[in-house]
């Protein structure tokens, strides 16, 4: 058996088996003899290690034996490497070029490229395995070329160009082959080709981001919610989802516009831009709109407001009649990206932002000319002064505010009640009396007025006579207590007068 090995090693390593120009088909055949009686010797070694094994003894190592495969395992996978090298090349030369596997290709290439590495390992000169090295490494250059134009984001713009600058046209009647690619010089144009192939991949990427960005506003909705739970009056809920979605778009189309392989789809960019700056500009005059009519709405919901400000009533109601309109219209398509880029509805606002405007600066021009009468409102907020203004008609309204209007008043006290507002049981005079009687500081003490005040037409003229009386009644009582003081001992002449007077 191991001579026969030997033989076999000796019979494989001949140099005819591995030369270029031997006869192909025999050389395979002697190859597959060989590697039969392989065959045959590694079963009987196979047997003889069982043999061993049985009777406990030591292994013999078939090194011989594993040398004599090797060198026939490599020499046939030498000449069929080269046989199905050919016959890939011969298909992929042929087969249209925009059908072709790259990743297959590659994969191809790689397992051939690590073939040559084992050939030079073991057969170190050798003409046969030069060639095969010759063949791969060709086409490994060839492979970065054929990838970049099998790249799947080239299109018809990007083909005039790889055409331009081969300076010919690929014809219309027949498929592209390689063969061809060969023909035109492609592969002599590498680094333009790779550009233009770097081009279509960016403006891929940068197509795919405005996509993602028109994708985005597809699902954005703007919420609306019901105002003080009517059925037929709504505003805007949170805008949160819209804005953020807002400045990721912004983002995106910054980068996009900035980048210089946009000039395919810049037009749908600058749109884009355009959209989302009339968003943006929509979205701050809405939110404005939105506060300025709550606001207001509350306001000129009152009676005695409309009354009193007929005008600005009449042009809150235009804005009122807008806005009603406007939400109608997001009830019924509240999908943000078509509503909110509306140069109409931008125009609208803006027009309603002005009239509410305006109303505000009436507002706060008649509001200060109340202040101008009963210079005490200053100490009220707009809202309070306006509360109290809207039940004008009722001039128990500033009881809540007079701790505010005075430091040292808790409440005025009208006729027929007590001290809380609470209507007298034991009296049987009409109700809702408004002849206000005295003044009622923090502690509870009443001090009654000289003479009573009608809580009668404007808040703020009577609220002045209510002041003025204050004042009268204090100097009077003053009065009285400085006359007691000298004929009344201290004890019983602190009992008998105001805390008010006696400070």
């Amino acid at each position: 058996m191991i001579q026969d090995v030997e033989q076999i090693n000796t019979e494989a390593n001949e140099l005819w088996l591995t030369d270029i120009s031997s006869n192909k088909e025999e050389v395979k055949l002697a190859l597959s003899k060989l590697n039969n009686r392989l065959a045959e010797r590694q079963e009987e070694s196979i047997l003889y290690e069982s043999y061993q094994c049985f009777f406990q003894v030591e292994m013999t190592k078939f090194d011989i034996l594993s040398n004599a495969s090797e060198a026939v395992t490599l020499r046939i996978l030498l000449w069929d490497s080269l046989d199905e090298w050919e016959k890939k090349m011969s298909i992929w030369e042929e087969d249209n070029f925009h059908n072709l596997e790259v990743e297959q290709m590659n994969t191809f290439l790689a397992l051939n490229l690590k073939y040559v590495m084992q050939f030079k390992k073991i057969i170190p000169v050798c003409k046969l395995v030069d060639l095969i090295d010759k063949k791969v490494q060709l086409f490994k250059e060839k492979m970065s070329i054929i990838t970049m134009l099998r790249n799947p984001n080239l299109k018809n713009h990007h083909w005039i160009k790889i055409e331009h600058i081969l300076g010919t046209t690929f014809p219309t009647n027949q498929s592209l082959t390689l063969i061809m690619l060969e023909k035109l010089g492609a592969f002599k144009y590498g680094s333009e080709i790779i550009d233009v192939s770097i081009q279509a991949s960016s403006e891929a990427t940068l197509e795919a981001m405005l996509k993602k960005v028109e994708d985005s506003w597809k699902i954005v909705n703007l919420i609306v919610l019901p105002y003080k739970n009517t059925n037929d009056i709504f505003i805007l809920g949170s805008l949160e989802e819209v804005q953020v979605t807002l400045e990721e778009a912004n983002i995106n189309l910054n980068t996009l516009i900035s980048s210089k392989n946009t000039l395919m789809i810049k037009s749908k960019v600058e749109d884009w831009i355009n959209s989302m700056a009339i968003m943006n500009d929509v979205i701050i005059e809405w939110n404005l709109c939105q506060n300025n009519w709550i606001y207001l709405e509350s306001i000129f919901a009152a009676p005695d407001i409309q009354r009193q400000l007929p005008n600005e009533a009449k042009l809150f109601n235009q804005v009122n009649n807008s806005w009603k309109s406007i939400m109608q219209k997001v009830v019924k398509n509240p999908l943000a990206i078509n509503i909110c880029t509306e140069t109409d509805l931008l125009k609208t606002l803006i027009k309603n932002n002005q009239q509410l405007e305006q109303i505000l600066l009436y507002l706060e021009a008649y509001l200060e000319s109340k202040r101008v009468v009963f210079p005490r409102f200053n100490f009220l907020a707009n809202v309070e002064l306006l509360e109290i203004i809207a039940q004008a008609r009722n001039p128990r309204a500033v009881q809540p505010y007079m701790n505010k209007c005075f430091e040292a008043i808790w409440r005025i006290q009208f006729k027929n009640e007590d001290c809380e507002g609470k209507q007298l049981q034991s009296v049987v005079e009409e109700k809702n009396n408004t002849d206000v009687i005295a003044m009622i500081s923090p502690e509870r003490e009443i001090v009654q007025f000289v003479s009573p005040i009608k809580a009668t037409g404007n808040v703020e003229f009577w609220l002045s006579r209510v002041e003025k009386e204050m004042v009268n009644t204090l100097r009077t009582l003053m009065s009285i207590a400085i006359e007691d003081y000298n004929t009344t001992s201290r004890e019983e002449w602190v009992l008998l007068h105001a805390d008010q007077v006696k400070i």
